[in-house]
């Protein structure tokens, strides 16, 4: 992606995508099959966050803020990954589990009457 818009490195392009393909090979042994066209676009698609029964305008920050920080955690992991910045990489881990954490909140307060955080 870099390279398409006139950055990074047309060298590299080989070894980032047979890192890619070894991403998508972990996947497919872990979950048991690829991504799907439809995933994959979910996966990558930062629009609005999905419509979850929640009454409070503070709910719907806090839910659309934790999507957002989960999906660029890994975004972010995964680019780090495949350029080998480990300390990048380390940062998205962090950002992807601030995220989990926030949907999970979300989730406890939405099934047991809590208030999120």
């Amino acid at each position: 992606m870099n390279v398409s818009r006139g950055a990074g490195k047309p060298w590299a392009i080989c070894s980032e995508v047979a890192a890619v393909k070894q991403e998508f090979e972990s996947y497919r042994a872990a979950i048991g099959g690829y991504p799907s066209p439809e995933e994959l676009s979910a996966m990558l698609h930062f629009g609005d966050a999905p419509e979850w029964p929640a009454p409070h305008l503070k709910e719907r920050i806090e839910l659309a803020m934790s999507l957002r920080a989960a999906i660029g955690g890994g975004l972010r992991m995964a680019a780090a990954r495949l350029l080998n910045f480990p300390k990048e990489e380390l940062a998205g881990e962090t950002e992807l589990y601030f995220g989990i954490n926030g949907l999970e909140a979300l989730r406890a307060a939405r099934d047991g009457s809590q208030s999120p955080r």
